[in-house]
């Protein structure tokens, strides 16, 4: 019997690649120094600022998927706890990449406009 899993996954699990996909160009672009070729590079800073509020919104909608979280809170922190487990590997590379890439994205911004940091 083939279960089907309806729209929600598919559309967190192509939030989550749309995140890092463009956390790869930003990267790549960094990495090349394609950045600094040119006066403004928008590419690169949208490959930066976009990751981080697209992987916040797929995991909200995770979340909301699961329901557990929703009901009972208090399970959240089981996936937190068993490092066995391939879904707590998932919650501690979302726990490390979104801080992280808002984070990058900050930076960007503040170096592609100057008067944001005034």
């Amino acid at each position: 019997m083939q279960t089907a899993w309806g729209w929600l996954p598919a559309i967190y699990l192509f939030l989550g690649g749309m995140g890092a996909g463009a956390l790869m160009v930003a990267a790549a672009f960094e990495f090349y120094g394609k950045r600094y070729q040119y006066d403004f590079c928008p590419t690169a800073l949208v490959g930066a600022t976009v990751p981080g509020p697209l992987v916040i919104l797929g995991t909200l909608l995770l979340i909301f998927d699961l329901g557990a979280g929703l009901r009972e809170p208090w399970r959240i922190l089981y996936m937190f706890t068993h490092p066995s487990s391939v879904m707590t590997w998932g919650v501690w590379i979302l726990t490390l990449f979104i801080p992280l890439s808002l984070a990058y994205g900050f930076l960007e911004v503040l170096d592609a406009f100057p008067a944001a940091r005034d």
